[in-house]
């Protein structure tokens, strides 16, 4: 594998821990790094999944339909972000193995933070968009 390649997975690796982190804080980035309008759109999404997430009643991310989105998310982001650089199915499963990662990650270290350490659940929360935010920011820095 060379070096070029070597890279690009990285990215698209990331892209999918994004996902897996905040299922469309990956799109809104990757559209916004492609200059696609549909960024906006995305934008708005995220900021209903950024309040959502903050809800006693949202669903845990590794539960099955939002595991799903989170991969669906990692592995569609990764393959638009890499897409030049390497084979669309390696990138696509780089998301989608990123996301995996990301949202099990995710959801024990959120676990471990408020339940071990016993940080407040928001202030946690709020730390992990932001994290994400930045992660994000970083992958799409190749783009």
């Amino acid at each position: 594998m060379d070096n070029g390649t070597a890279v690009a997975l990285g990215y698209a690796l990331l892209i999918g821990i994004v996902a897996g982190l905040r299922t469309m804080i990956a799109p809104t980035a990757v559209a916004y790094a492609r200059n696609s309008s549909l960024w906006i759109l995305f934008a708005l999404l995220a900021l209903v999944e950024l309040v959502g997430d903050k809800l006693p009643k949202a669903p845990a991310r590794t539960s099955p339909l939002p595991l799903f989105f989170r991969c669906l998310a990692g592995g569609a982001s990764a393959y638009f972000l890499t897409r030049a650089d390497i084979a669309p199915w390696l990138a696509a499963g780089a998301g989608v193995v990123g996301a995996l990662i990301g949202a099990y990650g995710g959801y024990g270290l959120r676990r471990l933070l408020t339940h071990a350490v016993r940080l407040p659940d928001i202030a946690v929360a709020l730390a992990e968009d932001v994290v994400t935010i930045a992660l994000a920011l970083v992958a799409i820095r190749q783009a």
